[in-house]
């Protein structure tokens, strides 16, 4: 039986790992410290915790963690001594089950993006926000089209937004968002000021923070929120395009609940 296309692509990037380097093992769920010990494990084979994190770069501490977590994963095996632990890896073959894992949950959330996707209407209407006066008047718009209990969803990039339409007016915004019992989810790309941001909304009611991989930089951000879609560019003097349309609404949500699953919680 010949495989599908996003198994190949699967198998090929495991394949090619040592030429890519570890990220490229994040697609079989992986973290980062995960993939940089299960890459030194497979050119080393059995070692201790101490040896894998001295050679990857990684601390003692966080090393033995993330061989820990290798050996619940399927990847490694622990053999104990009377004094040490060594750590052997396992055939990479075994990352073929969650590329076929991978691939069943991408095909059901394509089917479900298409489902949502024939049932865009052709009627689309749309305005946009420029400037630090049309931005706030944009958000402020989303507090006023929103009822108690809506989602609000983000995605994209910190700090630019902020520094844009004032941090003051931005706080501000979120104390409302709260009071009228608005619930916001938004996905950053990590870094330090992505976590830095995180910190400080995870510390308000009503509100959920992930993190992507750091590639997914950018200084546009998407708002999904009702039946509108909005597009964000974080450059002085900035602007907001907004598309209102049902269907397109729902084609975003479900993409941005995609990257969810893929991101980690930030607590």
């Amino acid at each position: 039986m010949r495989c599908s296309v996003a198994t190949a692509t699967f198998k090929f990037a495991i394949f090619a790992v040592f030429r890519m380097g570890h990220s490229i093992l994040r697609l079989a769920g992986l973290t980062d410290n995960e993939a940089k010990i299960y890459q030194v494990l497979v050119k080393q084979g059995q070692s201790t915790a101490s040896r894998l994190g001295s050679l990857s770069n990684v601390h003692r501490t966080n090393a033995y963690d993330a061989a820990e977590r290798l050996v619940q994963k399927g990847l490694a095996t622990k053999t104990k001594t009377s004094r040490l632990t060594y750590y052997s890896p396992v055939s990479p073959k075994v990352l073929e089950t969650q590329a076929k894992k991978l691939e069943s949950e991408l095909q059901s959330e394509l089917a479900s993006l298409n489902s949502n996707f024939s049932q865009v209407k052709s009627s689309v209407n749309s305005v946009t926000y420029e400037g630090r006066s049309g931005m706030r008047e944009f958000v402020l718009n989303i507090l006023n089209t929103l009822k108690p209990g809506d989602v609000w969803y983000s995605l994209g990039s910190p700090g630019a937004g902020k520094e844009l339409i004032g941090r003051v007016f931005v706080d501000q915004l979120h104390r409302q968002r709260v009071k009228k019992k608005i619930k916001f989810i938004i996905t950053l790309a990590d870094g330090p000021q992505a976590r830095k941001r995180a910190r400080e909304l995870a510390a308000l009611p009503l509100t959920e923070c992930y993190l992507l991989p750091s590639e997914f930089h950018s200084l546009f951000s998407v708002h999904v929120y009702a039946d509108s879609v909005a597009i964000l560019y974080y450059v002085n003097p900035g602007f907001a395009i907004v598309v209102q349309n049902a269907g397109f609404a729902e084609v975003y949500r479900n993409y941005i609940k995609v990257l969810m699953k893929k991101a980690k919680r930030f607590f």
